[in-house]
Formats: structure tokens, sequence, C-alpha cells
């Protein structure tokens, strides 16, 4: 525990009155000093790393879910609860935990280590007026760098939505996506399935789930222990199983099916869902340093524990448990890329979780040979970790295109979304609809349909439709008929809508987002798009907390000169701005924000101004699935070549696609066609 967080948490157990308190910690350090502290005979100080989410009082008895009984348990609200986490990740893990803690008049939410690229922990209250009776908020900074939300109330609330509104305060008010289904978790060691989510039921290990009148709290029940789980007494609710020793200890991997496949119940599983996920709310490549140092690190192990070292340097200590941290990741930031050691651990689960969140958070981790244990990080991980070596890194380019592939790698493989749809098919609940993008395309040249909608075509890992509007001409012009049943053919739906020449660009957006059925908007210009494009916005959609994604006009590909130039800039944060030809964002911020404006041009600019206006979050992602096709005229760009070619830190003839190698397939438009003004932002 920081020394500036000791005179808050005495004070507050000065002023909780005659009531008891609690006194948790969770994360490495983050309980160091609070033995001083001066706790009278009835409060607790409680490690959250040894209780998890059932497995001691709390001062709070455990809810009585046999059929019929109706209690909750022991609800007697108390004066003080303070949970002091080590760092943001840790902190949504003691969210994860919170269906233990009991109510309480008085919060105290501690970091002790903050990123540098995460906001203050200041909590919007829920959406039921529970918060009502708040009468003070304090949140401050410490001598340190880290944050304390102190948070009063004239009657006891519920601690868990309290603790999971500081936490989510720090990441942004943009909550993304929920975990589906919902889980009961059972375990000391449950919490890390489902970071920053408050458990609906925390039921004994035997179960079953707690009902509201009929209806049980989850759809499924997670139990994670060390020991084998008692028989399950819930006949409406499905259980999963995961050991967190057996099946990923050096002992379990050794067995004669080896680390190929995990057996469970007759069923063969997938190795990787017998991994906690990662956290990508917190866990992710926001803040990632393009232009890194020379130096590169080791992932080895010190005392069985997972450290990255450079030279004789210690840069990071990680959890015994492997699980990385955003700390962790903004230690690591400056490194060229850590080397993975494969031996001398506890066990094969921290290294195995360490290398998944470097990869997930962008850390260029690589390694000459990935050993056959190392199943669980699944085929095309393992494949990347061996594709490049030290001395590929050096190149800046190269090693940021090594660090996209990983993040995309390990987000879609581990992260906490992608692991629960995998463990929802697992319980057999059946699949949930993905978030539909319905791809806005308005055009002024028939001529290029065609070609836009190929590019739309080869889109992986995301469900979209097109709505095409025709600005000007109709499907009867050359070749644009056929286009649209080309595209139609591959199985995917296009909506047709044509537009009077003279209507204003900002209206035909307007009329062309009214015809989407999709629940996320991206806009789709006439530059060139890599297959990845959708399906990274989208993962940056979830993981930035953002209400606008895009990218920066990196790659630029001169189409007067017929020259690509990269023009390096700063990715993975939020900006005020981002390409209009690359914007995604979901149909409700269209509609809060009043959707575009019935302008000319710079339509795109305007909608990002209103919702930096409206307290949103526009963010940039890497723009290495985007090239912008400079033509010689119709832009508002007004600067020549020269300017591009100026600042350009590499360039290549002919056209590639954001400095993939390899020029475009044939059948793109050549140079020579410009665009009418208007059409681009």
């Amino acid at each position: 525990m920081s020394g500036g967080a000791a005179p808050v948490l005495k004070s507050a157990l000065g002023v909780r009155g005659d009531s008891p308190a609690l006194v948790t910690h969770i994360g490495p350090g983050a309980g160091r000093d609070l033995a001083a502290l001066p706790l009278r005979p009835g409060d607790r100080r409680v490690d959250l790393e040894r209780v998890g989410a059932h497995g001691g009082a709390l001062l709070k008895a455990p809810a009585d879910t046999r059929p019929g009984a109706g209690g909750h348990g022991d609800d007697r609200p108390v004066g003080l609860v303070a949970v002091v986490a080590a760092t943001l990740a840790d902190l949504r893990r003691a969210v994860a935990m919170a269906g233990r803690l009991p109510r309480t008049h008085h919060l105290v939410a501690v970091l002790t280590a903050a990123s540098g690229h995460h906001d203050p922990p200041l909590p919007s209250p829920p959406g039921h007026g529970q918060w009502r009776e708040l009468q003070e908020a304090r949140v401050r900074r410490l001598d340190d760098g880290g944050w304390v939300c102190e948070l009063f109330f004239l009657e006891p609330v519920e601690t868990g939505p309290a603790l999971d509104a500081v936490a989510s305060g720090a990441i942004g008010r943009r909550r993304g996506p929920a975990v589906t289904p919902a889980v009961a978790l059972s375990g000391p060691d449950a919490a890390p399935w489902v970071p920053g989510t408050v458990p609906p039921a925390t039921p004994k290990p035997e179960g079953p789930v707690e009902r509201r009148r009929t209806t049980p709290l989850a759809d499924v029940a997670l139990r994670v222990g060390t020991q084998k789980q008692p028989p399950w007494e819930d006949t409406e609710v499905p259980t999963l199983e995961r050991t967190s020793g057996d099946a990923l200890s050096w002992a379990g991997i050794s067995g004669p099916q080896g680390p190929a496949r995990i057996r469970r119940g007759g069923l063969v599983e997938d190795a990787a869902t017998h991994l906690p996920p990662v956290d990508e709310r917190v866990v992710n490549p926001v803040g990632f340093v393009s232009a890194a140092g020379r130096r590169l690190g080791t992932l080895a192990a010190r005392g069985g524990r997972p450290v990255v070292v450079s030279g004789r340097q210690t840069v990071a200590e990680l959890p015994e448990s492997g699980a990385v941290s955003e700390v962790d990741l903004a230690r690591l930031r400056s490194l060229r890329g850590i080397q993975v050691e494969w031996s001398g651990y506890s066990g094969p689960l921290p290294v195995l979780r360490a290398v998944i969140g470097l990869a997930a958070g962008g850390v260029p981790v690589f390694a000459e040979a990935v050993p056959g244990w190392a199943e669980p990080l699944g085929e095309e991980l393992g494949a990347l970790l061996t594709s490049v070596c030290a001395e590929h890194l050096g190149d800046r380019l190269d090693r940021e295109r090594y660090s996209v592939a990983l993040r995309r790698c390990a987000l879609r493989t581990h992260a906490t979304a992608a692991r629960w749809r995998e463990l929802g098919a697992q319980a057999q609940l059946g699949p949930l609809p993905e978030p539909r993008v319905s791809v806005l395309l308005c055009t002024r040249r028939p001529e290029l349909v065609g070609f836009a909608l190929d590019q739309v075509a080869r889109q992986r890992g995301v469900d979209l439709e097109v709505v095409l509007a025709l600005h000007g001409f109709g499907a009867d012009a050359p070749g644009v008929a056929r286009a649209i049943d080309r595209f139609a053919a591959g199985g995917r739906e296009i909506t047709v809508y044509e537009a009077e020449r003279g209507e204003v660009f900002g209206a035909v957006l307007n009329r062309t987002a009214a015809r989407a059925a999709g629940t996320v908007i991206a806009k789709w210009d006439d530059d060139f798009y890599g297959p990845h494009h959708l399906a990274d916005l989208m993962l940056a959609r979830t993981y930035a907390a953002a209400d606008v994604v895009g990218c920066g006009p990196e790659f630029v590909y001169l189409e007067e000169i017929d020259r690509t130039v990269w023009r390096p800039g700063e990715s993975e944060r939020a900006v005020g701005l981002v390409s209009g030809g690359s914007l995604l964002t979901d149909r409700v911020v269209l509609e809060e924000c009043g959707w575009f404006r019935r302008l000319p041009r710079a339509v795109d600019t305007q909608l990002m101004l209103a919702v930096g206006a409206a307290g949103g979050r526009v963010y940039r992602t890497h723009a290495h699935n985007y090239l912008v096709r400079r033509r010689s005229a119709g832009h508002t760009w007004t600067e020549d070549d020269a300017y591009f070619l100026r600042d350009a830190q590499r360039q290549w003839p002919g056209r590639r696609l954001a400095g993939l190698a390899g020029r475009e397939p044939a059948g793109a438009p050549g140079a020579g066609a410009s665009q009418k003004e208007g059409e681009t932002d």
C-alpha cells in the first residue's frame, strides 16, 4: 500500500462510528502496511486473493439458496468497506468478487499504481436511483501516482455496483458489450474469468444458483478450484468445471494425453478454454509505443514466478499467476521486444498467462520455439511467436506490423468475450448474435462501385451488410448492376439507394444510415482497405471504451505519381479526429450527436467534434488496414504531393496496402481517376 493511502484509510476508520469495518486488498503488494491500521475486534482484514468468489463470510453470511428458502443471508450493512487494489486490473477482479461484500455507508477504493493512460476513477451513479442518498464523493491522486476514491452515503448501498462504478470510471463512460452468458461464480479462483462484472450469484460449490422468484440469477455456473468439486445439485442451471492446478500443472500435462487435449466428462474441449481470459478492458494495446527503444527483454522465471529482465535490470515483476496488468504493460512499452524462456516456472499456467497478456497488449513477445505443453496458447498464436526474431523487430514498421498480428490473435482467442463464446457453447447454451456492422458506401463514381464492393466482400471476422448510395446515377450505369449482383452472390446483404445528384452529401449519408439495419455504422470511401479492417475496428471499439474509432492517414497512395508513402503517427490512443474513411461508431452515437450535418463536405469532422462536445471519446487504432487514396483534385486536404513526400519516413513505388508486402491485385482502379468534391472528408 502506498504511503499516501495510509492516512486516508486511518481517517476512514476513525469516522465509521460504532459499525464494523471491512478492509480488503488484492494484487501484488496491495496488503503491505495494512497490519498497522487501527482495527477493532469486530473489524476484518481480508486478502481477496485467498477468499475468492465463495469461501469466506466477509462480514456477510452466505445466502440460503435452498429451494423455497427465499433468504438472502445476513445483509446487515457495515460502516466501512475499503478495497486496496494494486492495479486497475486487480480492482476489476475485486468487482467480480463483490457478491461477498456487505452493504456499506462508506466505500474507499484505492489504486496503488496507475498506468498513465486511464482516466481518474470518477464514478458514474447506477441507473436506478441507488445513489440519491450520496452525501459526499472525493477523488484524489496519491503522492506516488495512484488514486483513491471515497464515497459517503446517508443510507447503505450495495458495495458491488458502487465498486464497479469506480472501476468503470477509470476506463471511460462507454462500458462496451457485457459478458454473456450470465455467470454465477463459485470458488476462490473464479474471479479472473469474468473481471469487472458483478456476479448475479455466488452459489455454494454444490449449488444451487440463487433464484429470484422462480428464475435462476445466472445461465451457467462456473466452479473453479484446486480440488474435486462435489456433485452439482442444480438441475436447471448447467455448470462448467475449471481447475486452477491439476489440468495445467507440470504433472497434469505429462499424462498419456499430453498437452493435446484436456478431457472432461467424455467431451473433448479446446485446451485454450482452460486458461482464464485476458481482461481486454485493461490489458490491451492502448498506449502502444511505435518508436520503441533498442533494448530487448526476456520473460524468465525468478523463484518460480515470471519476471521481465533486460540485461541485469528487472523491468517488471509479474504476479505469481502470470496475469499481466495495465501497469506492467506501461513499464514494458519502451522495450523493442521480449523473448520467452519456457523453463523454471512454478507451473505452466503463469508463463502461458504472461505470454497471452503481453500479446494482447501488443508487446512484441517472441520465442525461438514453443513447447508442446503450451498448446493452450492456440495454434495461430504459437506460430506467430516463432515467426520473428530480435533482428526483425529492429525495423519499426515490421515491429508494429508484428504487434498488430499478435494483439489481433490474442484478443480474438483469449479475451473475455471470446472465451465466453466458447464456454457458452460448451455449456450448450447456443450462440448469441454478434453486432452487425452496416457499411455506408456513398459514391458519385459508378466506375468504382465494383472495386469498393469487392473490398467490403473481403472483410473477415465480422457480420456486415452494405447500404450503397448511388449519388447522382442509377444501378443501370455501366458495370454497377453486375457489381451489386456479384456482391449479393457472396451471401451478404446489400441495400441500394439512389440519391439525387443535387442532394447535399451529409443528407445523403443520413438517408443511407436510415436504411441500415446494423447496430454499428462504418463509413467506407474509395480508399484501400485490408481484410481485417472492420474486425480490428470492432476490437478497438470494445477495449478502448470509445464512441468513435478509426485510424490515422499514415499510409497514403499518391495516385498521380503512383507511389505509396508511410508517415507514421501516434496510434492506440484517444484523439480528436480520425480519418473519415475509417470511421466506425454505434448507431446510437449518431442519434445522440444529431446524425451527420447537412453539409457538402467535412461531415465526418463535424460528427467527431459533436462526439467530443458531448463528452464522448474518439479513438485512433493502428493504420495497417487502411491506405488513403490521394488524387490530384477533390480533397478538402489541400497539400500537394510534395507535402506527403517530404514527411514520409518510407516510400515504395506503386500501391502497397497499408504497408503490407506486395502490390494491390490487378483490377483495382488505376491512377488518373478523380473524385468529385464533397465526397470525401
